[in-house]
């Protein structure tokens, strides 16, 4: 008897744990889906102030190229009136002018590096905004899935799906796995065109500045030529005749310094000169009991 009962509890420790086994083999969540990464957009970062990326290129190029003041002022200097002018003056506007061409000229190489590095960031710009598209649609296609998928398996897996739920588990970390790789390289690419939007944006800013003050001396200049066609010259005595610079006292009071009276003839001095109110932009003038400043 006492055989007897032994044997009937032992089978019934092994039909207890049978049942254990079967029942935690169905539930649970099983593999878990792992979390899915959002892919960042190229958006200009907090903090960037007065840096608008082009949308159309070569900008500075095209504005340095047909710069409106540098026109009207090449339109003056080839006026009939410049031939009405004394001659020294007519020399010295036409130096002056072929100056600031030059200036334009020499800003032109820095234009178009600049502008070669915005319209890169454009096209990484673009190439981001489509790539996020795309990631994003990948994204809403997983989630719709990782849905369907807890609606079937979730809070347990039933007896019928269990190996069902377990190899689509499997699936779908794959997938999300696969996404969130890309989507790191995505971001990476994003912060790396953030860090390359920051670095351009303090030297277009000097530089456009370097164009702004430019122009505006053209601008002075072209009125200065105005100024001298209108007859508002006057005529400068000679002071002080150095081999390299030569000084001249004027009725309105400045004192001007002109290191180049003659072109190719530095060391030669006239003993007068004619010049607007408004001297041109290559004289340094200050007044009489002054030092004489450079433009």
């Amino acid at each position: 008897m006492t055989i007897r009962i032994l044997f009937l509890v032992m089978s019934l420790t092994v039909v207890s744990q049978s049942a254990e086994f079967d029942q935690g083999k169905f539930e649970g969540m099983g593999p878990p889906l792992i979390p899915r990464v959002t892919a960042d957009a190229p958006a200009l970062p907090k903090g960037v102030v007065g840096l608008e990326i082009a949308t159309t290129h070569t900008r500075l190029q095209s504005y340095l190229s047909n710069n409106g003041a540098l026109n009207q002022m090449s339109g003056l200097l080839r006026d009939s009136r410049m031939g009405r002018l004394p001659l020294e003056l007519q020399k010295r506007l036409q130096a002056d002018g072929a100056e600031f061409a030059r200036e334009r000229d020499v800003m032109l190489p820095d234009a178009a590096n600049l502008d070669q590095e915005d319209t890169g960031l454009v096209i990484r710009r673009d190439e981001l905004t489509a790539n996020k598209a795309k990631l994003d649609a990948r994204l809403t296609e997983l989630d719709r899935q990782g849905a369907e998928h807890e609606a079937a398996c979730l809070p347990t897996h039933p007896p019928e799906r269990h190996a069902w739920c377990v190899e689509n588990a499997r699936r779908l970390n794959a997938l999300i796995g696969r996404y969130n790789a890309d989507v790191k390289v995505h971001n990476d690419a994003v912060a790396k065109w953030k860090d390359d939007v920051s670095s351009l944006q303090p030297r277009w800013d000097v530089f456009v500045q370097k164009i702004i003050d430019w122009e505006n001396q053209v601008k002075v200049f072209i009125e200065t030529i105005k100024k001298a066609f209108d007859g508002g010259a006057e005529i400068c005595t000679l002071v002080n005749p150095p081999l390299v610079e030569c000084i001249y006292s004027c009725p309105s009071g400045e004192t001007v310094a002109l290191a180049f009276p003659v072109p190719g003839e530095p060391s030669s001095c006239a003993a007068s000169i004619l010049h607007s109110p408004r001297p041109p932009a290559r004289l340094m003038h200050g007044q009489k009991e002054g030092a004489i400043n450079a433009r």
